[in-house]
């Protein structure tokens, strides 16, 4: 085939030229994203139960939930928490589970099991996690002037509600917009209680008669001959003064409801609040459109922000947490580094090859393999993202591999005396077998990747992709243009003229590569002892070096979660957070506060309580990040010393995906017979010894607050003629507003509240709250309800076995800890039931499962060498690299510092299908000199000195497109580093192997058959 592509090289360069076209314009069509479009395996159940406690909703709503979901197929894990009013759980899915058809089948579940819950019980609200609700921007609005008045916060409420808010959603590239920290107004009805009273009335009588005269028919169908009509009665309230003057029958007589109760529009009371740099506003998080292109969505959302602040400047609107600016950040920095690799790898080529004309006949392959590839992401559906763009960097050494080794046979062809159709037919034909053996030695070890489970599955499967195609998309490059393009080119300029403007020698290579190969074979016990002492290196290496999830990744953004473990009202919370946060101002460009609870529908901050409370730190440099992790959490301790505060990087679509928030290692203690949370004073004396065993690891204090228990005396109640169920309305109407009516509003409705009469303690409420007796005697709550301090946990947590208390430990050294916890604690411990958990298990367990999948790459590998070879003894020569350059990459890792973790494994296999291509190449050029009845040990040299330019180049050429990776600060460079780092040192090591090493071995092998022969 390629002789007869040589002679139609005008039909194969306007072949490639409109394959090139076609990858321009798949290049324009592919989307752009920070990760693979890949499902988050969790589903989310949210129930809503006002009115009752933690411990009801657990033995309620759900342990049911738990239980009835236990069955489900693939479910990985389950956890739930309850707490005051609500509670969640949490469905964890294996990676690669079909989530649209588990979140039906939830559902399900769910609908079957409404029957079996309290009556009355609303629907549990089922939820799937996606990328796609974490907001993309935040826009929070605030009065420039500094006017936080009621007034004014409400005007700005509903401005924003009714008109900045629809303004954004009718934008097509947004979902939706989720807010908080907005007031609602409220019309008020004030009892007056001592009228009441002459009328022989109380507030909640109030409510009974309110609702008797205000009958409402809804909607009636009437006939009229052959039409139909709805007939619906209303009795429009328009304003304060309607509400005033709704009449209302009482003892036979009429009363208006202004003279029964002040009545007044106020703002609801809130339960919680947002701040932006100590200012009071209000947040919009701006959630995606899950199929709009995120270039799209910025220029319209900064297109709109501009024009509010033109059109309302009196108002701040200040843009946060902005998703885009970490995309553009990170896919420019991975575009940068690919076009400086190329340029590196280029400048490493052209020292060896050393002509101009053929050093740039490589060059081309490298933007038209990259511009076919952008066709293959086009094909298969990838889009341009820091995991397929970080495959395309560590693939580059691998595009320019192929062409490498074509130019470099035909040239060598050429200086043989071959004529230049000759060379251009016979080079390519002569390493076409090695080079589809070394593209597939390449792909062999992607192929058990590709059926990765879990996080390594999700972050490998663009990567594995995107180099392939690479590959793929260079070998028939290499094979299929280079040879017309090499021979098209050498038509219009002869051969030997190329030689006048060769590059002078930089590096003497064959000088040094022949001392060295001369000095290993004449001290081969030393070069075995060397090799053994490397090996050695690297095994203490791998036991020193730290094993991780992910590699860490710099921020300049902390999200701070504090629990004061005790009420605290919305200002307070924000008023300790300020000064919190005082001594850290100058490092800080901005911060917001969430305190109490929040209005969002989709955001996890849904989920706080009213004494929890949450700060968003975006820093002015990286640096200063372990200065604020160390110092704040002590501030908080010593000023606040029941406060739980936990600390984690500003939430991602990255972290959505990939990380693992939880603590290297948890003790889950729950009682040994009946697997319920302890005693709270239990678990925090067991605490308290945990501290004693483990000095120096800070354990945070037990979560839990404290309870007013209200008791009711029964027999007294009913000796004064007092029924439980008045006594139930009374206290709950003196406790809390109750709702009457919705009036409309000049833009919205209204709700109509009868609040409760504000007491300075429980006790003073119990004694002035009047309950009816026998002939409508009046007789004091007090008389009849006791209160009493109890204390509980704030959330119910619970798993798979039922429910435990967990106790967080983030330990440098998990190992160690572990194996303290399993001697001296788990071993001897008679009271609880203990179970260990954490993040040091599951990056055990990965470890395992790439340990694993580089075992059976070996295995491909070997299968396919002796294939090739036809021989099962010298695939061994060339795996014997491996272990040596494996060992080599964890001698890099420890020496820059970084960790064992998902990336750098990922490395070693894909440093795996690298390394031996050198020697696949030098082999095969040994082989093939004794064929021609060359004598070992000068076809070992004869071999080692044909393939020793390739070799060097290919190795060089790969560092040099590794190198910008190691030096950038984006994300998907410092996600790729640890990679990169692996590839360097393995890739390294792996050429003094393949230059020395291997030929050493090949001829301790066959040298007994060498002298046979000679005998």
């Amino acid at each position: 085939m390629i002789a007869f592509l040589t002679k139609r090289p005008i039909a194969v360069l306007i072949s490639f030229f409109a394959l090139v076209l076609l990858g321009i314009v798949a290049g324009s069509m592919v989307p752009t994203s920070l990760l693979p479009d890949t499902d988050i395996p969790q589903i989310n159940i949210r129930i809503q139960v006002p009115d009752q406690s933690a411990r009801e909703i657990e033995q309620n709503i759900t342990s049911p939930v738990r239980d009835a979901m236990r069955q489900l197929n693939s479910l990985d894990g389950i956890e739930s928490a309850s707490g005051e009013g609500s509670g969640d759980v949490q469905l964890i899915f294996t990676h690669g589970t079909d989530m649209s058809m588990a979140f039906i089948a939830v559902n399900e579940k769910v609908d079957m099991l409404m029957n079996r819950l309290p009556p009355g019980t609303a629907r549990p609200l089922v939820t799937r996690v996606s990328v796609s609700d974490i907001p993309v921007f935040h826009l929070q609005v605030y009065d420039k002037s500094g006017n936080e008045s009621p007034q004014r916060l409400a005007d700005i409420s509903s401005f924003v509600r009714e008109i900045v808010r629809r303004r954004l959603e009718q934008s097509p590239e947004i979902s939706m917009v989720d807010i908080t920290g907005y007031t609602a107004p409220q019309v008020q009805l004030q009892p007056r209680e001592e009228y009441l009273r002459t009328l022989g009335l109380t507030p909640g009588n109030l409510l009974n008669v309110f609702r008797e005269n205000r009958i409402s028919l809804g909607n009636v169908m009437v006939r009229d001959g052959h039409y139909r009509y709805y007939l619906k009665f209303v009795a429009d309230l328009q304003d304060l003064d309607d509400i005033r003057q709704i009449p209302l029958q009482v003892n036979g007589r009429i009363f208006s409801l202004g003279e029964l109760s002040d009545v007044s529009l106020n703002n609801a009371p809130a339960t919680g609040a947002f701040y932006t740099d100590g200012h009071r506003a209000i947040d919009m998080a701006v959630i995606k459109q899950s199929a709009a292109r995120m270039e799209d969505l910025q220029q319209s959302f900064r297109r709109l922000v501009a024009q509010f602040r033109q059109d309302y400047p009196e108002l701040q609107f200040r843009v946060s947490q902005d998703q885009t600016a970490l995309l553009n950040y990170s896919i420019g920095n991975l575009r940068q580094d690919l076009v400086l690799g190329g340029t590196l790898a280029f400048i490493c080529m052209m020292v060896f090859i050393r002509k101009p004309g053929a050093a740039i006949l490589v060059a081309i392959t490298i933007p038209v393999s990259l511009v076919l590839s952008q066709l293959g992401f086009y094909l298969f559906g990838i889009s341009f993202n820091v995991i397929s763009l970080g495959g395309l960097i560590l693939g580059l050494g691998m595009i320019i591999d192929n062409s490498i080794v074509v130019i470099d046979t035909i040239t060598l062809h050429r200086q043989q005396g071959k004529s230049l159709e000759e060379a251009s037919v016979t080079g390519p034909n002569e390493i076409i077998i090695p080079l589809i053996s070394s593209v597939l030695t390449n792909c062999a070890v992607f192929v058990p990747l590709l059926f990765l489970s879990g996080l390594a599955g999700a972050i490998f499967f663009d990567q594995a992709l995107s180099i392939t195609i690479g590959i793929i998309a260079s070998m028939l490059v290499s094979v299929l243009l280079l040879p017309p393009l090499f021979l098209l080119i050498h038509r219009l300029r002869p051969f030997h003229q190329e030689e006048k403007y060769q590059i002078p020698a930089l590096v003497n290579v064959t000088g040094w590569y022949e001392k060295g190969i001369h000095w290993v074979f004449r001290h081969t016990t030393s070069t075995l002892v060397l090799v053994l002492t490397v090996m050695l290196a690297g095994t203490f290496c791998f036991v020193q070096i730290k094993k991780e999830r992910l590699p860490p990744i710099s921020r300049q953004e902390l999200d701070v979660e504090i629990d004061w473990n005790g009420y605290t009202d919305p200002v307070t919370s924000n008023a300790r957070i300020d000064s919190l946060l005082r001594p850290f101002k100058p490092y800080i460009q901005r911060y917001s506060v969430w305190t109490g609870v929040q209005q969002y529908l989709l955001s996890g901050m849904r989920e706080m309580g009213a004494n929890q409370a949450r700060i968003y730190i975006d820093l002015k440099k990286s640096e200063y990040l372990p200065l604020l992790t160390e110092k704040l959490p002590q501030q908080a301790a010593r000023r606040y010393p029941e406060a739980l505060v936990e600390q984690h990087p500003s939430e991602n679509a990255f972290d959505a995906v990939f990380a693992d928030r939880r603590p290297p290692l948890i003790l889950e203690i729950s009682e040994k017979d009946s697997r319920t949370m302890p005693p709270v004073r239990r678990s925090e004396a067991f605490r308290r010894q945990l501290g004693y065993l483990l000095p120096g690891i800070p354990i945070a204090p037990i979560a839990h607050q404290q309870r007013l228990v209200l008791r009711t005396n029964t027999e007294l109640a009913s000796l004064y003629g007092v029924s439980l169920p008045d006594l139930n309305n009374t206290l709950s109407n003196a406790l809390k507003p109750l709702y009457v009516d919705n009036f409309q509003g000049a833009k919205e409705l209204v709700p109509i509240v009868i609040t409760a009469r504000e007491y300075p303690s429980l006790q003073e409420l119990l004694i002035q709250t009047m309950v009816k007796g026998k002939k409508d005697q009046l007789y004091p709550l007090s008389t009849f309800v006791t209160s009493s301090l109890d204390e509980d946990y704030r959330l119910i947590t619970a798993g798979k076995q039922g429910e435990y208390y967990p106790i967080r430990l983030e330990v440098a050294n998990a190992e160690n800890v572990l194996k303290k916890l399993e001697d001296k604690v788990v071993k001897h411990n008679r009271e609880f039931s203990i179970t260990l958990a954490g993040s040091y298990f599951d990056n055990q367990a990965l470890i395992r499962q790439m340990s694993f999948i580089l075992l059976i790459s070996v295995v491909l590998l070997y299968f396919i060498l002796s294939v090739q070879f036809e021989s099962l003894l010298q695939p061994l020569f060339i795996l014997a690299e491996l272990p040596v350059a494996i060992l080599g990459a964890f001698i890099f890792l420890y020496a820059a510092g970084s960790s064992l973790n998902l990336m750098s494994m990922i490395g070693i296999v894909i440093m795996s299908g690298l390394v031996i291509n050198d020697s696949i190449l030098k082999i095969d050029a040994i082989n093939s000199y004794r064929r021609q009845g060359v004598p070992l040990i000068e076809a070992i040299h004869l071999g080692g000195l044909r393939r020793l330019k390739p070799m060097v180049m290919i190795s060089l050429s790969t560092v040099g497109a590794l190198l910008p990776t190691l030096f950038m600060r984006d994300l998907g460079s410092e996600l790729q580093k640890p990679l990169s780092l692996t590839l360097l040192g393995g890739m390294t090591l792996g050429l003094l192997v393949s230059l020395f090493f291997v030929p050493l071995l090949y001829w301790l092998i066959y040298r007994r058959q060498e002298t046979d022969k000679t005998l």
